[in-house]
């Protein structure tokens, strides 16, 4: 007759679970690969946090900053730094003004 119970395939008490937990958790069983593993999750980590508070102040990377739920929130540009874009790509006395005259204004609208 097969048995269908497989002792390899039994879920591990709490006591034991616990057992190994306080096993693993204790740092003087630590071995070298363990405490690489460690620091490597550790500086991962360090490294999101701090690019994520980086672009949550001055999106970079991202187009808008970065939110975890909802929508991103974008980032709005004020006069001057549209000024300075502006700047960047010409000077100021080169610049092309555009203001609308009277006529155009009253063509536009379909008047």
């Amino acid at each position: 007759t097969y048995s269908t119970y497989d002792p390899r395939l039994a879920m591990p008490s709490a006591a034991q679970r616990w057992s190994k937990f306080m096993k693993l958790a204790k740092p003087t069983s630590w071995g070298k690969s363990e405490l690489n593993r460690i620091s490597w999750i550790v500086s991962l980590a360090v490294l999101a946090k701090w690019t994520w508070d980086a672009e949550q102040e001055n999106p970079k990377w991202f187009q808008e900053a970065p939110t975890l739920m909802g929508a991103p929130k974008a980032r709005e540009l004020g006069k001057e730094e549209m000024d300075q874009w502006n700047v960047a790509i010409a000077p100021k006395d080169q610049q092309l003004v555009w203001k609308p005259q009277s006529n155009e204004k009253d063509a536009w609208r379909g008047r």
